[in-house]
């Protein structure tokens, strides 16, 4: 991967850094603009940027995205958006990502995330959109993204998910609620990812939980639900808590 050095500094940026790196026969350029008091990007910052393969922006000040993000990087396969004030993302802001496999977003003030905003993402495998502020979280929100094996969603303010959540992630191999309150958890939430080795939870309100019964029926930590859970599934020795 690149090299890290410090980017321009710029309150509107259109234009960067570029760094090439020779992988075989292909030329991969990658661009790391980080710790920049960068408000806005448009969408002619990526013109010509055909070979871009990693783009860091992380701890600048952006507010959105160009309305299409990778129209001009049809090989991005990597993107970090890390600590920004992102408020929104639509379902236009990632069509044509269609190499994209890692994608963070942790650490910005996204409250919306509407249900295709990462259909397109069809061999993402990494996506963090942790410590942000989502309250609601769509149906099918992930449908499409088959081989995500990692998934962030810790430190957000919504408590209910729907049953089918995570139905399209049949290969996650880590899961992270870490500070996430469900309000409706039950069994039938994490019957498509019974292969899941990692887990990061954590402690619930009192009370009964719904789903839950015997011995399990009173609990104040989400990783005895989740263990419970996901043993009653498959095989006890399948789930690991950390």
């Amino acid at each position: 991967m690149a090299q890290q050095t410090q980017g321009k500094r710029a309150a509107h940026l259109d234009g960067g850094g570029q760094y090439k790196s020779q992988i075989g026969d292909v030329v991969k350029c990658s661009r790391i603009l980080d710790d920049n008091p960068v408000v806005k990007i448009s969408q002619q910052l990526f013109t010509g940027l055909k070979s871009l393969f990693f783009q860091s922006m992380i701890n600048n000040s952006l507010e959105t995205f160009p309305k299409k993000i990778c129209t001009q990087m049809p090989l991005i396969n990597w993107m970090d958006f890390k600590g920004n004030h992102i408020k929104a993302l639509t379902n236009t802001t990632f069509l044509e990502c269609d190499a994209l496999t890692v994608l963070f977003l942790h650490g910005n003030q996204i409250h919306l995330l509407p249900a295709n905003t990462f259909s397109s993402l069809g061999d993402l495998g990494e996506l963090d959109v942790s410590s942000n502020m989502i309250t609601n979280i769509q149906r099918y929100i992930f449908v499409g993204l088959k081989y995500l094996q990692k998934l962030k969603q810790s430190f957000n303010p919504f408590s209910r998910l729907s049953e089918d959540h995570f139905e399209s992630l049949q290969q996650l191999q880590s899961l992270d609620l870490e500070m996430i309150e469900i309000q409706n958890i039950n069994r039938i939430m994490f019957q498509h990812i019974r292969n899941i080795p990692h887990m990061y939870v954590c402690k619930i309100k009192e009370g009964i939980v719904k789903g839950v019964g015997g011995p399990y029926k009173n609990v104040q930590n989400h990783a005895w639900v989740l263990l419970f859970h996901i043993a009653s599934i498959s095989s006890p020795t399948s789930a690991k808590i950390d």
